[in-house]
């Protein structure tokens, strides 16, 4: 189920849900477009708590994703390269 969501850009959303991945909905097509396995790892998975969208200027579109999850890591995703993790961050040990 979904457990969190933000607007990436002005026709693009972002929904994270409970078995840690997010998914990337274009309104304009009315469909899901990209997934991401944020939160999902060997171990398994964690639910997707928070994403945050950082704009670099009010004239474009967010290129940073920052997405934190039950498995205890926080991702920073690049939005401009097909949401490749740009850093990963494991010392937080509470959800």
């Amino acid at each position: 189920h979904v457990t969190s969501l933000a607007w990436l850009d002005g026709h693009t959303f972002l929904v994270g849900a409970q078995d840690g991945k997010v998914k990337v909905w274009d309104v304009r097509q009315e469909k899901f477009v990209h997934q991401i396995a944020a939160h999902v790892t060997a171990q398994g998975s964690g639910a997707v708590g928070n994403i945050l969208v950082k704009r670099s200027s009010p004239h474009m579109a967010g290129t940073d994703v920052v997405t934190a999850g039950a498995d205890c890591r926080i991702q920073v995703l690049d939005a401009k390269s097909g949401f490749q993790p740009r850093f990963t961050f494991t010392q937080h040990k509470d959800f």
